[in-house]
């Protein structure tokens, strides 16, 4: 008897990439749909809100769950700042 594979099992792999998805509003998560197939596994691309601010002001919090962002680096007197609650915004945990 073969087993059949289940699907939950295959390897998914999360690419994050720190800047804005075009044409989607920069503050928020974006998700690309799951690519790949059964036997190699799934790969998708994320979207990270960043944000670079001037030090002093206000540290970004996320619009959808309000946990603020946090500081990534410092450079040229400039601070980065990328949202940190991928966990939260993950589409599978809408089902």
């Amino acid at each position: 008897m073969k087993l059949a594979k289940i699907r939950t099992a295959q390897p998914r792999l999360n690419f994050l990439v720190y800047m804005p998805c075009r044409g989607q509003d920069p503050m928020r998560y974006y998700f690309t749909p799951w690519a790949g197939d059964a036997k190699s596994g799934f790969v998708r691309t994320v979207f990270v809100p960043t944000e670079w601010l001037e030090p002093g002001d206000p540290v970004p919090v996320c619009p959808d769950c309000g946990k603020s962002f946090r500081k990534q680096q410092e450079v040229l007197g400039k601070i980065s700042y990328v949202g940190d609650c991928i966990e939260v915004h993950l589409p599978e945990r809408a089902k």
